[in-house]
């Protein structure tokens, strides 16, 4: 099963440049962030054995260019890099990522309160990390003799490039309606040719419609329903046992709902709920069929100019129709829950320099003995923003 270590959600990074005023000289704004932090982490393997922890350090940049062209149209860039690296006893827990986005963004339609906008480019990314065995803790191997088994360190480490169209249509003051169109594909770095395994390359549609509805002037409402269309270049699709289907790549259609809302009572809170449900059926032989659910709560609190504090809370489910544990045909079905919780404190110490401290927690319960474990970190450091 596909299970990336700590994976990174990496930002979009685009900046809105479809104005609303009178024609003007092109224009250029930005920004950059970076933070660099050092903390501690009790099991950044995600062992299920609960450890070793280990001590860390990060750096999180993130960047961001905007040119106004008159007050329709624009160019946005922007990009992204992350890494973190262990102290020696849990180095293989390291990780690194990296992404670039670039695009323009132009407003065709504008009467009255009514306007359509759109924003179109592309992203590189890149992401590398080490498969690590939850059994053993160490490099996965494969093969059943240890002398010629060969190591899989590399085997998630993936190149990516993505082109994206995004429309937002605003028929009156409270109402704004959203699609996004989204493709990516992915070419992971090693495919092993001296195994018997087949590559991961795959590519992924997504299509999003939503609308976004302002019920006052502090409470909005998000609703999407969207479409994915996953293929794999060469995987092969598995038949109702859970075995492969030579000749035939694997193929997932994914739908859902997401349903968010955010509400600002004051110039000192910012809250946001949400839920996404989605059924992803596997188009062969309905194998991996599976069904999932994540909740999410956020609230930031800002009680004077050089304060923020910061609440994060999550829950999310997966459970499968017919995957098995260990593929065994009498045994237990894939499923699992994961929880997370996070807290961050951020104080002003100078103009552009903060100092932020955060603490989390993670616990996720897994059918799979193997992706059953708990997790808890700490970490301090300083952001600089321009």
């Amino acid at each position: 099963m596909l299970k990336l270590s700590r994976r990174l959600a990496i930002p979009a990074l685009a900046v809105a440049l479809a104005a609303n005023g009178t024609s003007r000289a092109a224009e250029a704004k930005g920004g950059l962030t970076v933070d660099l932090g050092f903390g501690f982490d009790s099991n950044p393997q995600e062992l299920p054995a609960g450890g070793p922890g280990g001590a860390f350090w990060e750096v999180d940049v993130h960047s961001r260019l905007g040119v106004t062209l008159g007050d329709r149209a624009g160019f946005f860039l922007g990009g992204s890099a992350a890494g973190r690296r262990h102290e020696s006893d849990v180095d293989l827990a390291d990780d690194q990522s990296a992404e670039i986005e670039s695009g323009f963004a132009f407003t065709p339609y504008r009467r009255g309160g009514r306007h359509l906008s759109l924003r179109a480019g592309g992203r590189l990314g890149m992401y590398r990390a080490t498969f690590v065995d939850p059994a053993t803790g160490g490099e996965f191997l494969w093969g059943s003799d240890p002398a010629t088994a060969v190591p899989l360190g590399a085997r998630f480490d993936h190149n990516v490039a993505a082109g994206f169209l995004d429309l937002r249509f605003r028929s009156g003051r409270r109402v704004l309606w959203l699609l996004d169109g989204h493709v990516e594909r992915r070419a992971f770095v090693n495919d092993y040719d001296a195994t018997s395994l087949e590559p991961l390359d795959d590519r992924t549609v997504i299509v999003r419609p939503g609308a976004r509805l302002l019920l006052s002037e502090s409470v909005v409402l998000e609703v999407a329903a969207p479409l994915i269309l996953r293929d794999y270049a060469s995987l092969s699709a598995l038949d109702a046992a859970g075995d492969a289907v030579l000749g035939v790549p694997r193929e997932y259609r994914t739908t859902g709902l997401d349903l968010s809302v955010q509400v600002e009572p004051s110039k000192r809170w910012d809250l946001a709920f949400g839920l996404s449900g989605y059924d992803r059926a596997d188009q062969h032989a309905g194998y991996y069929d599976s069904s999932g659910l994540v909740a999410f709560a956020s609230v930031a609190c800002f009680p004077g100019a050089r304060n923020a504090f910061r609440l994060f809370a999550s829950h999310s489910e997966l459970d499968y129709t017919a995957a098995r544990v260990d593929g065994a045909v009498n045994g237990v079905l894939r499923g699992g829950t994961v929880v997370r919780g996070r807290a961050q404190y951020e104080r002003e110490l100078a103009p552009r320099f903060s100092l932020v401290i955060e603490a989390g927690a993670l616990r996720s319960d897994n059918t799979d003995p193997l992706y059953k474990y708990d997790q808890r970190w700490a970490r301090s450091g300083i952001r600089f923003r321009l």
